[in-house]
């Protein structure tokens, strides 16, 4: 048989969660077992011991009047503030622009945040006259229409428009009340009064409380609920009191109230001085009572405050302690003597509770109908470690470390010895024997006559067998945690087995560890950590419980329990939820009220117990978790988120103090070498503070928002200059997102990178500009010089080259002229000599020819002859004339060898 199941989104159950419970009242309080309590020591918020006063802004953020100031806490972080001289703030009060005003011994003045968001004190004392201002203690103060009234012991000072004004007291004031718009004051000689208009009224018919000290006056009905210090508590009708006389009026009285609150339309809670805190209905029905014996620091309540999430705060006489009592969820603990939770029955009228420590009772009227009483008494014979209390046959089995037990009323007899009982099946077709598993295998119980006794040990199977449920007739399905499931088949007699089958991986299983075998609809389903099998008799293996795993959609299943209701709780990872059954078959997964029990329930032995419907009970650590179903609690509440600290770190200083100034402005504007930011956060989920998430995102900085984390500090360092905007969100266990919070910061650029500096640079560049054209402009001349010169020098080195090159060509003319010279020269003395050969050779023939012409003469004869022969010789020695012709002959002798005839003869003048 496949069971079908339908997975629901959380958005959708909660809808139906808000539907189902829309009559409910929405303020129901813890009424079984205890409240989460949380002691805050002075060692954790590090100021006076005594807080007298509590109270809550518009932010969230609490505020306490604490002996060393102003205590400040915003559910991670404490800050005290102290005024002038060290004095206790005795009262305190927040308007509506989230001014605090104070008030102490003869000083009172109002805390307001500066421009970097911190909290700074201004006294108002300057506004009072001399004669006003010694007037002891501020123990109240209220907003009323005719101004802020700050109460002492001797006078009223009201605060209005920026001015005083001082009413004496009639006699001796001791409180005063605002109470559905009327001021009521309380005086030792005139009794109880009503401040209107500038007058005292006395109230009508309350003569009798004249000279008693009236500690708390709260709204009751359309009466008032006087409470005193020593008479007790007095229902006022406006005309005639008339005495509370019920069990928590005598408690009150025997203990001294001293505070007084109320919760919602039902229910009040008392502070006394003598026992705790008492909660209790409008008829005065103890619902509650908490005192140090079940988890306060102290005794003595000072002042009680009922948060935003409906929980309490309790101001004491050292220090301050916070009440879940909004939640379903409730602690059995310690406090009534019970210790780590492992198993619980209820039977015949009694709780059972099974403990490390032995099996406690308790009647379940008493537990039901006087909560306030519910301490547990132990059964003396179980002491010890119990595993498992188990009805059959209208007895309780009780599976101990020592054996067995049979438990009836308030008594154990113990049936068997043999140590480790686990747990207990009855197979059936056998109402008279019960099978047990224990350390070292399985025991056979029987019953004869009226008693269940010890039979036997069952032979053939020695395994620790932890979980056992009935597989057929006489087959038994055993899980191991570490080595995986047994199939024991037992013979007729049920005293010994016949055949052990077993399956692991290779049977499967993708693992043999952590596999437990529990009953769901009547099918056996084994659970594993990547989801349910179920056993498939045809091919003798274990497979995937598909339709089951698609429904539960759970990782890491270690536990599935089915309640009488068909109801099916689950254990996963580390947490807890029921899958809750619908009138249509279908199933809603609730998970949100057990997301605090995460990671406190004892490894490989979670229990959960629906007695009713009202009433579950599941095993922890620290005892047993009571949850009333019917209990609404609102998980969507919202809640705030705070940037409350921006620093730097060179030098390190605060730069933000988490307080939004008067302006609205969170910004600021940091110099570039304190570019290292520090930024702190928190959230004011007071009831898991430690599992609350934040998310943050730097704009100009990061590309997307940071992964979930608890951490409550982020940092940056070496951030470049420009703005950024830092946004931080939290989250709580329940999947409650904040609204973000904000910080803007501006980072200067460096000197260097300023506009001053750009101005100066562009000065400096004008004129560097300037001073580089007019080096460049001498360069160019330098250069234009230079170059001149180079010109001048190249064109001088090149005259001078052209020169030597015209000195060259000119040698080389000149040689080339007197290689020709020379040729001519040589020439010329060819043509002398040649010339000289022919003047030589003309004369030689001239002389010969005058020679012949001689002798011609000699013998003609005739005269004309003769003459003609004689002219022509004439010309013959005309033309060979030495004289002549040497000078002819010197003269081109000169003319190729030019002075050559000069020097000679300079140098030999004696040569002819």
């Amino acid at each position: 048989m496949v069971v079908q199941f339908k997975y629901y989104s959380a958005r959708i159950v909660i809808l139906l969660i808000l539907f189902l419970f829309s009559h409910i009242n929405i303020a129901q309080i813890v009424r079984y077992g205890k409240p989460f309590i949380k002691n805050y020591t002075r060692s954790d918020y590090l100021a006076g011991q005594q807080n007298w006063m509590i109270t809550e802004n518009k932010d969230g953020r609490l505020f306490f009047a604490n002996n060393e100031g102003l205590l400040e806490f915003d559910g991670q972080n404490w800050n005290i503030y102290p005024i002038s001289n060290g004095i206790i703030i005795r009262s305190l009060l927040i308007d509506d622009n989230n001014r605090i005003y104070v008030g102490g011994y003869n000083e009172f003045g109002y805390f307001e945040a500066d421009e970097r968001g911190s909290l700074s004190y201004h006294s108002l004392m300057e506004l009072l006259s001399p004669e006003y201002r010694d007037f002891e203690e501020i123990w109240r103060i209220h907003n009323t229409p005719e101004g802020l009234v700050f109460q002492s012991y001797s006078q009223l000072i009201i605060l209005k428009d920026g001015a005083v004004k001082v009413i004496p007291a009639p006699g001796i004031f001791h409180f005063s009340f605002y109470i559905n718009g009327q001021l009521l004051l309380v005086d030792k000689t005139e009794g109880l009064l009503r401040f209107t208009m500038g007058n005292f009224y006395p109230l009508i018919g309350t003569d009798l409380l004249k000279g008693h000290e009236i500690i708390a006056v709260i709204p009751f009905g359309n009466q008032y609920l006087f409470a005193t210090a020593e008479m007790g508590l007095y229902v006022y009708n406006g005309n005639t009191l008339k005495e509370w006389i019920n069990p928590a009026s005598v408690f009150l009285k025997k203990n001294q109230v001293f505070s007084g609150e109320r919760i919602n339309a039902d229910l009040l809670a008392f502070g006394t001085i003598q026992d705790g805190l008492l909660i209790c209905t409008n008829e005065g029905k103890i619902i509650q009572k908490i005192n140090r014996e079940k988890g306060l620091q102290n005794n003595t309540v000072l002042c009680i405050m009922k948060d935003s999430f409906g929980n309490l705060w309790l101001g004491t006489d050292n220090g301050i302690d916070y009440l879940e009592i909004n939640s379903p969820l409730s602690i059995i603990s310690n406090d009534v003597g019970i210790s780590a939770g492992y198993t619980a029955i209820l039977h015949n009228g009694i709780l059972y509770l099974g403990t490390n420590q032995g099996v406690f009772y308790k009647k379940w009227d008493s537990y039901i109908s006087d909560p306030a009483d519910n301490r547990f008494k132990i059964i003396e014979t179980t002491r010890g470690q119990v595993w498992t209390l188990q009805e059959f046959d209208n007895r309780i089995f009780c599976g101990h470390h020592n054996g067995t037990f049979i438990i009836i009323d308030s008594s154990a007899r113990k049936i068997s010895d043999i140590p480790g009982a686990w747990t207990f099946i009855n197979p059936a077709g056998h109402p008279d024997k019960i099978i047990g598993g224990t350390y070292s295998g399985l025991v056979l119980l029987k019953k004869t006559g009226d008693n269940w006794n010890f039979n036997t040990k069952i032979k053939g199977f020695d395994e620790s067998s932890r979980e056992l449920e009935m597989a057929g007739e006489n087959t038994i399905w055993m899980t191991h945690g570490y080595k995986g499931v047994f199939s024991i088949s037992l013979n007729q007699m049920l005293d010994s087995v016949t055949q052990v089958g077993f399956y692991d991986e290779n049977k499967g299983f993708n693992n043999r560890f952590g596999i437990r075998v529990t009953k769901i609809k009547g099918q056996n389903i084994f659970t594993t950590s990547d989801g349910t099998y179920i056993y498939n008799r045809n091919n003798d293996l274990f497979e995937p419980y598909t339709s089951l795993n698609e429904s539960l959609k759970l990782e890491g299943i270690k536990k599935l329990t089915e309640d009488s209701k068909g109801n099916i709780w689950y254990f996963s990872g580390e947490q807890i939820g029921v899958m809750r059954i619908q009138e249509d078959g279908n199933y809603v997964n609730i998970n949100l009220p057990f997301k605090q029990l995460t990671g406190g329930f004892i490894g490989g032995f979670e229990f959960v117990y629906a007695i009713n419907v009202s009433h579950v009970l599941i095993g922890t650590e620290n005892g047993f978790i009571h949850y009333n179903p019917s209990q609404f609690k609102n998980y969507q509440k919202p809640f705030f988120v705070y940037i409350n600290k921006v620093s730097v770190f060179r030098p390190d200083s605060i730069v933000f103090s988490g307080h939004t100034p008067p302006s609205g402005q969170r910004n600021a504007s940091i110099k570039f070498r304190k570019n290292a930011l520090y930024f702190s956060f928190s959230a004011n989920d007071f009831e898991n503070p430690e599992k609350t998430e934040f998310s943050t995102f730097m704009e100009g900085f990061d590309s997307d928002w940071t992964i979930w984390d608890t951490r409550l500090t982020r940092e940056f360092t070496n951030l470049y200059e420009g703005d950024y905007t830092f946004y931080v969100k939290a989250r709580n266990i329940y999947g409650v997102e904040t609204e973000t919070a904000t910080f803007s910061v501006s980072i200067k650029p460096p000197w260097e990178r300023s506009i001053a500096a750009y101005i100066m640079y562009a000065v400096i560049g004008f004129v560097l500009i300037g001073i580089a054209l007019i080096l460049i402009r001498k360069k160019i001349e330098k250069a234009n010089q230079k170059e001149k010169e180079r010109q001048q020098k190249k064109f001088k080195e090149r005259e001078e080259k052209l020169q030597r090159e015209a000195l060259e060509a000119e040698k080389e003319i000149i040689r080339l002229r007197n290689e020709k010279l020379s040729e001519q020269m040589t020439m010329k003395d060819k043509e002398l000599a040649n010339s000289t050969l022919e003047m030589i050779q003309k004369n030689k023939l001239l002389n010969k020819i005058k020679n012949d012409l001689k002798k011609l003469n000699n013998s003609a004869s005739n005269n004309e002859l003769k003459n003609q022969i004689h002219n022509l010789i004439k010309k013959i020695n005309k033309e060979v004339d030495a004289e002549k012709q040497w000078e002819v002959f010197e003269t081109h002798f000169e003319n190729v060898h030019e002075a050559f005839l000069k020097r000679l003869k300079s140098q030999f003048p004696e040569l002819s």
